[in-house]
């Protein structure tokens, strides 16, 4: 008989992060799942660490090359046995409720695709950066264009029909692949949130989060495959404003403090009562030292 749920960690060469996350996924308090680990053709002992872990529900799937975190997640879905699927990512942790409560909330709404939650995180000191519970639910195309408000992929619980329908993750993407997903996720589907900090999310030096230069190219490519769709809607002006916005602080994040002063004026040109984009268009003036502060802010 098949599981309930599919539980896909992608990992390559972080043996000593993922074993905490495949914990975490043994200390659920929903047991009727699988926990598949798809390596992305790791040099270290991954293999060794997830073979330690005697429970018949984990299935290891070792890749040849790396082809990127989309391809990994994408053939763990295809290699799920359950109605829904849940991504950990491997330096992420859950808490023990995680699974069970997002379940009960989907089964409950069969118009619901995609059930998230809070998180917060923390930095290799344990110290929290931030923390945040999602804020919108239902139909939330287009407004999810305008932001990522369900967050990243340790947070969600999606029937596996609709991520089969939208096509999966784009393995052209590099970073922002999660939310290119769910924009294409909420044109079809309503989405839910358990108003619970309920997945632990860890930065460090290898965080793909934390690499400005790839997160700044992926957001590029996501604004260019979706500007045309955008242009139909009719609050675009606002949406754009806020494309400019988010690309004006990973410019100056990367040190081109001078092109996230122009996407700044192109923000504020969109949506000029913007308090914020006047306030960044201001301070992009004091060079790329601000840029922390940019990347920081909501």
């Amino acid at each position: 008989m098949n599981p309930k749920v599919s539980v896909i960690i992608p990992t390559k060469n972080r043996a000593h992060y993922v074993s905490f996350a495949i914990k975490s996924v043994l200390d659920q308090t929903f047991k009727d799942f699988e926990l598949i680990v798809c390596d992305a053709a790791s040099t270290d002992n991954t293999e060794e660490v997830v073979g330690k872990f005697d429970d018949e529900r984990i299935r290891y799937i070792r890749e040849d090359i790396d082809r990127g975190v989309s391809a990994s997640r994408n053939i763990g879905i295809r290699n799920s046995k359950g109605t829904f699927v849940a991504f950990l990512d491997d330096d992420d942790l859950w808490m023990p409720s995680k699974l069970e409560k997002q379940l009960d909330l989907i089964e409950k709404r069969p118009s619901v695709g995609v059930v998230t939650t809070g998180f917060w995180e923390v930095n290799q000191r344990g110290n929290i950066l931030r923390f945040k519970i999602p804020s919108v639910k239902g139909k939330i195309f287009p407004a999810i264009l305008r932001k990522n408000y369900v967050g990243n992929c340790s947070m969600v619980l999606a029937r596996k029909e609709c991520l089969e329908k939208v096509g999966m993750f784009d393995e052209n993407l590099h970073a922002a692949e999660d939310y290119d997903l769910w924009i294409r996720l909420a044109k079809y589907y309503e989405f839910e949130y358990v108003k619970e900090y309920l997945v632990l999310g860890r930065i460090h030096e290898i965080s793909i989060s934390t690499d400005r230069q790839r997160v700044l190219r992926a957001t590029k490519l996501l604004h260019k495959k979706y500007s045309r769709e955008l242009m139909r809607l009719p609050d675009r002006r606002k949406i754009l404003g806020a494309w400019h916005y988010n690309l004006g602080v990973l410019y100056c994040g990367c040190g081109n403090a001078g092109q996230g002063r122009k996407e700044f004026v192109k923000a504020v040109a969109n949506d000029p009562f913007s308090i914020r984009y006047h306030g960044m268009l201001f301070v992009s003036f004091l060079g790329s030292s601000v840029s922390n502060l940019l990347l920081r802010s909501p």
